[in-house]
């Protein structure tokens, strides 16, 4: 998968740790499956934009926290991507 994947992923999972929230807690009050969740949390798989709604919605966060990361380079398109 791509680093925004990844770091999306791995975003997902900060957030939802910060809240002491388990992956079926989240993806209960997100409505979709625990096994998609902690698909999307490794990087298996890209979530939608209404999925990523349903996530933020659920941390209770606006859409736009879930893609405030450090800047990060990816490489196959040289190009910098973050704040």
């Amino acid at each position: 998968m791509s680093d925004i994947a990844k770091q999306l992923g791995q975003r997902i999972r900060v957030l939802r740790n910060e809240q002491h929230m388990s992956q079926e807690e989240l993806s209960f009050r997100a409505g979709i499956s625990p096994a998609h969740l902690g698909q999307i949390e490794r990087a298996l798989k890209n979530p939608t934009i209404d999925t990523i709604a349903k996530i933020a919605e659920a941390l209770d966060i606006p859409v736009t926290t879930l893609f405030t990361m450090d800047p990060v380079s990816i490489p196959s398109q040289n190009k910098t991507i973050g704040k």
